[in-house]
């Protein structure tokens, strides 16, 4: 009986899929800033996309920082002032989290950023987290940087669902006529 139920929870497990719609819209990211060696500095922040922090809290600057998420793009504005991230770490900026059924794909950066200095080697990804490392940066009034993203989401397909009930009644007939 234990090997049944087991062999069905592995056959139930490994039939889930990948889809790749929608990627951020409903999500729920986590965000904060953090230096290495520091730890974090600013945040954690929640919040479902779509959706915007405006300002976003614990980071100083003389305007506003605001981080904007869509459907598919992460934004970083400075609005009305200069933001400067200091210089020295292996990284110092920001990370956005999101749920662990969620693996990102790619990062990259989108033709309409205007922060100067930032490059392709300042983002990296690692299963569900985005790092942006702005390192020596500053932020003027109306520099954004955009992020392209793209992930998935395991989500168990229709047909496996079905495939688990009717397991979970074969399994509750076996008990019952096992005790009889």
């Amino acid at each position: 009986m234990k090997t049944a139920i087991g062999a069905f929870l592995v056959l139930f497990s490994l039939t889930s899929v990948a889809t790749a719609t929608p990627i951020l819209t409903g999500e729920s990211i986590t965000s904060h800033f953090e230096a290495t060696g520091f730890g974090v500095y600013a945040g954690p922040v929640v919040t479902t996309a779509p959706g915007t922090i405006s300002p976003y809290p614990g980071i100083s600057s003389s305007g506003t920082f605001s981080v904007t998420y869509t459907d598919s793009t992460i934004t970083l504005l400075s609005a009305g002032g200069s933001t400067a991230f200091s210089s020295g770490f292996t990284f110092n900026g920001i990370v956005f989290d999101l749920p662990s059924n969620f693996t990102f794909t790619s990062a990259a950066i989108d033709g309409a950023s205007t922060l100067p200095g930032f490059v392709s080697g300042d983002l990296s990804i690692a299963a569900n987290e985005l790092r942006v490392n702005l390192d020596a940066l500053t932020f003027n009034s109306g520099n954004q940087l955009i992020v392209d993203v793209n992930g998935t989401t395991s989500a168990p397909e229709p047909g496996t669902l079905l495939l688990a009930a009717a397991g979970m009644v074969l399994v509750g007939f076996v008990r019952r006529f096992h005790r009889a």
